[in-house]
């Protein structure tokens, strides 16, 4: 007959156990533990019979919950070049425009018609008669220059420099945590009792990152009804394009549990 155990969790005794219910359990090595046979109660680690729950790594026992699949990552610096790609197309634009106004204004002149001898010696005689009474009209007398029309404004817009168009997407990231974090996981239901969300976060972030992320689990049952929920904070750091694992304890469970998500509801950025 395999041993039976007792163990202490949150200041109360709790047993009897096998060893498979132990591993099943996830026990620490410091966690107190009593057998049959013993003085008094020692921690897991210093039983002969318990100690390869702490060399050898098991894997957790099959679920039957629906894992939430992540969004497919799209790099943040596709983005990055569409927008150097449009800004240059606008400066093309702009420099195209203006020698098309500059064109244009040149073809407007339109050349002086040849005046006949009659004509001519007519508009000598009437300027000799107006340089001897003299005219108030600058603009009338030989020789006055004609003003000429400037040319349009042609200065393109500045660009922005790489650091500048960096800094503006950092700021854009930071303030949309909701934007650039997604999360996924499972759960499961412990012989306590307990239910174990396990998952990740992912930043899909170019240069923001992001820390103290606070999720939301909801379990519906098939007809969507919201049996449960648990809000919680993950404490900490992730890093752009990076993600970062974690763990999470609800004490106590639902029953009927359809399905569930887990969704990102803020974040404080740096």
């Amino acid at each position: 007959m395999a041993n039976q155990y007792f163990l202490i969790e949150n200041g109360q005794q709790q047993g009897p156990f096998t060893k498979e219910n132990l591993i099943q359990l996830e026990i620490k090595p410091e966690t107190m533990v009593w057998s049959e046979g013993f003085d008094d109660w020692k921690k897991a680690k210093d039983i002969d019979d318990l100690k390869s729950l702490f060399l050898i790594a098991t894997p957790p026992p099959f679920s039957q919950a629906k894992s939430v699949t992540p969004p497919p990552y799209i790099a943040a610096e596709k983005g990055f070049i569409e927008r150097n790609k449009l800004m240059l197309f606008v400066a093309v634009g702009v420099i195209v425009v203006g020698a098309l106004l500059l064109v244009g204004l040149n073809s407007g002149d339109e050349t002086e018609p040849v005046a006949d001898d009659n004509i001519v010696q007519e508009q000598e005689q009437d300027q000799t008669n107006g340089s001897n009474e003299g005219s108030s009209n600058p603009e009338m007398q030989p020789g006055a220059s004609q003003p000429q029309q400037a040319p349009p404004n042609q200065q393109k817009e500045r660009q922005l420099s790489e650091g500048e168009m960096r800094e503006r997407l950092y700021q854009t990231e930071k303030a949309n945590p909701t934007e650039n974090l997604s999360a996924s996981g499972s759960y499961k239901v412990n012989l306590a009792a307990n239910t174990i969300i396990t998952g990740t976060i992912y930043n899909n972030a170019s240069y923001a990152g992001f820390k103290n992320v606070k999720l939301i689990a909801k379990f519906y049952s098939k007809t969507d009804v919201v049996l449960g929920k648990e809000s919680f904070v993950v404490m900490e750091f992730v890093d752009p394009s990076n993600n970062v694992g974690f763990t999470h304890k609800i004490t106590g469970w639902w029953s009927d549990i359809d399905h569930w998500s887990l969704e990102v509801v803020s974040a404080e950025g740096y």
